[in-house]
């Protein structure tokens, strides 16, 4: 059986959501959620994407950093130059591959 912490990573690392989200996707109390996602964001598994609440969080494991990757590498358009988060993207990936 998968761990309800182990379930919002994998949410996680498809897309980018609030506790909220997450709650009502895996139908868990939001004060549940909240716990979990304190564990996972002090155990730097999750970051919050945003300053205010709603916090929205993305996991931060490298099975989540080569989901994003993939998703850039289909959108890129190489002709364009890559925007500031696709370029901290691809560097936050190079300080896992280090």
């Amino acid at each position: 059986m998968v761990s309800i912490k182990n379930r919002i990573l994998e949410l996680l690392a498809k897309e980018e959501l609030t506790s909220l989200e997450i709650s009502e996707r895996l139908g868990i109390k939001s004060n549940n959620v909240w716990i979990y996602l304190n564990t996972l964001f002090n155990e730097k598994k999750v970051e919050r994407i945003t300053d205010k609440k709603p916090f929205i969080y993305r996991a931060i494991t490298p099975l989540a950093y080569l989901k994003r990757l993939v998703k850039l590498m289909n959108k890129m358009d190489f002709i364009k130059v890559p925007d500031d988060n696709d370029i901290l993207l691809i560097k936050q990936i190079g300080e896992l591959l280090k």
